[in-house]
């Protein structure tokens, strides 16, 4: 007798283990379910079996904590396997730390008989919209009996849509250049935008979040949420460099910004006369002050010329000069003074003469000069005397020449 006792223990023992494990892969409902290999009827949910917690539609990336409600009078317990799928493939993941359950190959289910009413689980959507999906549900609760008949079997379907995932990404521009690529996309998808520099001016970067490389001008934008992003824009600049030939100098050069106009202006030493600008980009180069169109770095000089002065000789009566013309600022310009027979030269009048009184000097030539040169005529002695018997007249100074 205790022998047989012994026997039907492992018998009845065998029974329940048979029900208490996991149910085989496949077995959530969709096509098949606990019914399969459990007896008693297979009705919908009802008030019986719910998922609470479900959005009535998700986003793409985000988590859910859902708890699986089980509820049926008389029940010794409650076996399940849930799955979540998009058409035939699973979507999203599970995950779940509830005693008793498992997740095994993408199904949720029980690992042994759950005597809760209620299972705590998260599902995490998918990263992309995946259109509708529908969780599928087959849940057991036993009967008043120890092997598989009397069980009910629960099938629940929910299904859900993705939100709208259209994400707007706005773009906008600062001074100096366009941009493309804004409007409207789709969760999680990578948005191109260029941007576009004007003439003139160079991308120097990105301002927003999600951009996959501020400093590229051609780029991606991650379009998890609504995005704002703008392109900035730099002047360029260029260099003006000035030089001034002998004679002067200048003033303007520089670094200014493209398209710009800079002013320029020579200004000549004393002597000296501005003569023009040589270079490109000058708008008037016979003016000493006018201006250069900054499109692109430039070089440009002053030259400048030594003023010319004149110098006017006169010779007054007994004599000649020479030396008179045309003479740089600063010269000084020779000149000489030739007396006449008989004449002696007596100096020179003017200004700017080195020596007055040298024949030969020199004339410094910082402005026109009218220089003069005097002679005189020379002058000799008549001695007159008279031999015995007699007496003269008519000794005394005489001009050369005279008579």
């Amino acid at each position: 007798m205790r022998y047989t006792t012994y026997l039907l223990g492992i018998l009845i023992n065998n029974i329940v283990l048979g029900y208490s494990s996991n149910a085989p892969n496949g077995y959530h409902g969709q096509y098949v379910s606990c019914a399969s290999c459990h007896g008693g009827n297979s009705v919908s949910a009802g008030n019986h079996v719910s998922i609470t917690g479900l959005p009535s539609s998700y986003v793409p990336g985000d988590s859910y904590n859902l708890a699986l409600n089980l509820s049926a009078s008389s029940a010794r317990g409650y076996g399940f396997q849930l799955a979540v799928k998009d058409n035939s493939s699973f979507s999203g993941t599970l995950s779940t730390s509830h005693y008793g359950t498992r997740i095994d190959s993408n199904y949720l289910e029980h690992s042994r008989r759950v005597t809760d009413n209620t299972v705590n689980f998260t599902w995490t959507a998918p990263s992309n919209n995946s259109g509708d999906i529908t969780f599928y549900l087959s849940a057991l609760a036993t009967g008043g009996s120890t092997g598989t008949s009397g069980d009910t079997t629960y099938l629940l379907q929910e299904t859900i849509q993705a939100s709208n995932t259209e994400k707007t990404l706005s773009l906008t521009a600062g001074t100096g250049g366009s941009v493309s690529g804004g409007g409207s996309y789709g969760y999680g998808t990578s948005a191109t935008i260029s941007a576009t520099p004007n003439t003139g001016y160079t991308f120097s970067g990105w301002i927003g979040d999600g951009v996959t490389d501020s400093s590229a001008a051609s780029t991606t934008v991650d379009m998890t949420t609504d995005r704002s992003v703008s392109a900035s824009f730099s002047l360029n600049s260029h260099t003006l460099s000035l030089t001034a030939g002998t004679g002067g100098s200048v003033s303007g050069g520089g670094s200014y910004g493209y398209g710009t106009s800079a002013t320029i202006s020579a200004t000549p030493n004393t002597g000296y006369t501005f003569s023009g600008w040589i270079g490109d980009g000058v708008t008037d180069s016979s003016a000493a002050s006018t201006t250069v169109d900054m499109t692109t770095d430039r070089s440009v000089s002053a030259s400048f010329s030594l003023n010319s002065h004149t110098l006017s000789l006169t010779a007054g009566t007994g004599g000649s000069v020479s030396g008179g013309g045309s003479y740089g600022y600063g010269t000084n310009a020779s000149i000489t003074a030739t007396p006449d027979a008989g004449y002696s030269f007596t100096g020179w009048s003017g200004t700017g003469v080195s020596d007055t009184s040298a024949s030969s000097t020199t004339v410094s030539m910082t402005s026109d000069r009218s220089v003069s040169a005097s002679f005189s005529l020379d002058s000799y002695i008549l001695t007159l005397s008279a031999g015995t018997g007699g007496s003269v007249s008519g000794g005394g100074s005489y001009g050369y020449g005279t008579n």
